[in-house]
């Protein structure tokens, strides 16, 4: 099994995601060793089938948001018993031909909420709604390359005021900015903060 993603917990342990729908929860014992603790099932696609961890981001509350391939996304939190497991199932996650995604890249913000990114210029905003559930807002539009053509989202990063820089193929680099940045939508007129060399 591939190792595709490791984050850090609050609590000094962490979640460790790989591909047949591997998910620990990885702590150290009494010798001051990590070493793999529960598996935490469950993570499939949306057909059903066992789906690949592609990548995590741990919120501030200690939760954690986690993504695969074929559209699934999970919030992961703990129960009474300490032990993680997946609350919610987040469905949505579609790439710019309304096809199920892969997920590349989630960035936890600030204020709680997180961008997801993926396969066919797919990137949403994550956020809990009233309910304390989270969902995702309608996909923001624009993500394409220097040329226009549909671009990946592989990378995001971001900033103490919520604001994040959003990479993807062929040196496509955006600045996504609040208030714009919302559930709802992300204006399509992005600040692109870079040239065609980059």
């Amino acid at each position: 099994i591939y190792v595709n993603s490791i984050a850090a917990l609050p609590d000094g342990s962490a979640l460790v995601g790989g591909d047949c729908g591997a998910l620990h929860h990885v702590t150290k014992g009494p010798d001051g060793k990590f070493g793999l603790g529960e598996l935490i099932e469950g993570f499939v696609k949306v057909d059903g089938h066992t789906a690949t961890v592609n990548t995590i981001a741990t919120l501030p509350d200690g939760s954690a948001l986690v993504g695969g391939n074929d559209g699934a996304l999970y919030h992961v939190t703990k129960g009474p018993d300490g032990k993680f497991g997946l609350s919610e199932r987040i469905e949505g996650f579609k790439n710019m031909s309304s096809e199920a995604a892969s997920m590349y890249t989630i960035t936890a913000l600030p204020d709680g909420s997180a961008l997801v990114g993926g396969a066919r210029g797919a990137l949403y905003h994550a956020a809990k709604g009233p309910d304390g559930k989270f969902g995702l807002g309608e996909r923001i539009k624009g993500f394409v390359d220097k040329d226009g053509n549909i671009s990946a989202v592989c990378a995001v990063a971001a900033f103490s005021d919520s604001n994040a820089l959003v990479g993807g193929f062929y040196g496509t680099l955006y600045h996504a900015t609040k208030p714009e940045l919302s559930v709802a939508t992300l204006k399509q007129n992005l600040d692109k903060i870079v040239s065609e060399d980059v």
